[in-house]
């Protein structure tokens, strides 16, 4: 399986050690620490989808080349080889099903962790959307909402930002946003917007 950059990864880890550090001096941080741990949580499923997909590639692959040379081998090796081929394709298979396992227990405990900081902290009002949302939500949020304008993306947050009212700013999500870009209010990316915008007028 080819190398998958964990760079994200790391910097958010280190990002995060300094501000638990630095909590021990500014306990009102908190809601940085809890941004962190939600960029973490999803650079975390962007790898866990890279990861799916190479190994997807890699067994189509295999399969792929398993058909063009099919009846050279059922002509050319014994019964033994053979054996050996399925023997060894059980053990990759097993090797796979392990790595989804592993997979699945650590995004179990990161939901775990992550309901369990949503409990805590994640209801707390917002007093200004520019600056809680953190980078790597800011840049899914551009890329999936806003077709990768980031200019308008931060006139909509200032714009946000500046509502009187929370009806009046899911007003405009719902009447302005959400139509001009088609939105499907399902989506967890728009699930995750409208959430914002309620904690900033909690």
């Amino acid at each position: 399986m080819e190398d998958i950059d964990t760079k994200n990864i790391d910097i958010i880890l280190q990002e995060l050690t300094t501000k638990i550090a630095d909590l021990k001096q500014n306990e009102s941080d908190i809601q940085g620490v809890i941004s962190i741990c939600y960029s973490l949580h999803e650079e975390l499923i962007i790898f866990k989808h890279r990861i799916s997909a190479s190994l997807n590639q890699e067994i189509n692959e295999e399969l792929d080349l398993g058909k063009k040379n099919q009846t050279n081998l059922i002509d050319a090796i014994e019964i033994e080889e053979f054996e050996e081929i399925i023997e060894t394709k059980a053990e990759e298979t097993k090797q796979k099903k392990k790595i989804d396992e592993e997979r699945r227990s650590v995004n179990e405990i990161l939901s775990q962790s992550q309901t369990t900081l949503a409990d805590q902290f994640g209801e707390q009002k917002i007093l200004d959307l520019t600056k809680e949302i953190g980078l790597n939500e800011r840049f899914l949020l551009t890329q999936n909402l806003f077709n990768g304008d980031a200019v308008l993306f931060e006139k909509t947050i200032n714009r946000l930002n500046n509502c009187s009212s929370k009806e009046e700013a899911l007003a405009f999500f719902k009447n302005d946003l959400a139509k001009t870009f088609d939105w499907n209010l399902k989506s967890t990316m728009v699930k995750k917007f409208i959430k914002l915008i309620e904690r900033r007028y909690h």
